[in-house]
């Protein structure tokens, strides 16, 4: 929540009324009382600008390297972004949103190597099936590059929640293609909830990082 504006109290008059009565002796010039009773401030001292404000610092929020099939290393990997990254002004992709699990993408702008399939990156992939029909937008199918992922509401993401989304994702996909159709009973989040905590007993991340010290999904 954005901090409270108290300027725009600042030229409220708290004065109480005057009390009753005939005072001895009254000023010569009426004028007088209300300049006295009422200073005028100037707009300096009692309004900040907007362009005098400081801005709130950058912070730092930790989220996930995604390689893509053609670069070298370690496919999925921890990473910290400062919170005026432009991932944040990304759109959550359908089934996330579905989820009440707010991450986005930011593609790294890998360049070609060559090769085929060089640029693919299936989880980014994954992330983006349409809860529909299961099919993937033409932009998130090939030549996406290496990207980044992290939450639209900067809360920290770990590897192991990036790897339950995309493993979940997974499992949609699988469904679509075994010819079930729309697996709704899957886009809600107490049905990921339900999954994460057979998968968190099954298996170990694809990073290393415990699950035991891994917190929820979700926080409420």
């Amino acid at each position: 929540m954005p901090p409270i504006d108290y300027s725009k109290w600042d030229n409220i008059d708290t004065d109480s009324d005057s009390e009753s009565g005939t005072d001895k002796n009254p000023p010569s010039n009426p004028d007088d009382t209300k300049s006295t009773l009422q200073p005028k401030l100037s707009p300096s001292t009692s309004e900040a600008k907007a362009s005098e404000q400081t801005p709130a610092p950058d912070t730092t929020i930790k989220a996930v390297t995604v390689l893509c099939v053609g670069t070298a290393g370690p496919r999925i990997s921890p990473t910290t972004i400062l919170s005026s990254h432009p991932i944040f002004t990304a759109d959550v992709p359908p089934i996330p949103a579905l989820l009440d699990f707010p991450v986005v993408v930011h593609r790294l702008g890998t360049p070609d190597g060559g090769g085929m399939n060089y640029l693919d990156n299936p989880f980014i992939k994954f992330l983006h099936i349409s809860p529909e029909d299961g099919t993937v937008p033409p932009q998130w199918q090939t030549g996406i590059g290496s990207a980044i992922v992290a939450r639209k509401d900067k809360k920290d993401l770990p590897t192991a929640h990036f790897e339950a989304i995309i493993m979940y994702c997974d499992q949609i996909w699988t469904d679509f293609h075994d010819g079930y159709g729309p697996p709704e009973e899957l886009f809600t989040r107490n049905s990921f909830v339900r999954w994460y905590e057979s998968y968190k007993a099954a298996w170990a991340p694809l990073s290393g990082e415990g699950l035991s010290s891994v917190p929820p999904l979700y926080e409420d």
